[in-house]
């Protein structure tokens, strides 16, 4: 990865890495599951509005309903603009705070965090939103954990192997 640093004065104001294959996959791929993402939202709403007696209800059911569609778009906007800002960061990897320092020769390692990040938050909206309808996909809490500590483990591998290229 080209890295371009913008400077003025004498301060370097940012530094932009430039286009590469690999972020270019990376972004279409969370593009993909973006737009699965939303696909997924559609099909969820359908299946509430042609099936109230499969969603768990306390409350009248259209009440219920309108409420389960509004949390569905909300967790689907979440993610969505959760995984476009990381990816739109990941030009800048100046602009991150790790615990540890980061130089520009661990710009692409960070890069590279993010996007996988911006693909990771995406199927993690995705399993939380299976846990809304309460549809009896059980699996949908443990797999909420299980992302969440992958998520976890890819920040603390990509922190160890920045600090280690040190």
């Amino acid at each position: 990865m080209e890295i371009r640093e913008i400077i003025i004065g004498k301060r370097r104001k940012s530094v932009r890495l430039a286009n590469s294959i690999e972020g270019r996959i990376f972004e279409i791929v969370t593009a993909v599951l973006i737009i699965g993402l939303w696909v997924m939202v559609a099909i969820l709403s359908n299946r509430a509005d042609n099936h109230p007696e499969m969603v768990q209800f306390y409350t009248p059911v259209a009440d219920y309903i309108a409420n389960y569609k509004m949390n569905l778009r909300f967790v689907a906007g979440l993610g969505t603009i959760a995984s476009i800002l990381m990816s739109i960061v990941a030009y800048f990897p100046s602009a991150i705070n790790l615990p540890i320092d980061i130089e520009p020769v661990h710009y692409p390692l960070v890069s590279r965090m993010l996007r996988i990040l911006a693909i990771e938050s995406v199927l993690a909206m995705a399993i939380f939103m299976l846990l809304l309808p309460e549809f009896g996909f059980s699996f949908a809490k443990t797999a909420s954990i299980v992302m969440l500590v992958i998520m976890l483990l890819t920040v603390l591998c990509f922190t160890v192997l920045i600090s280690r290229k040190s």
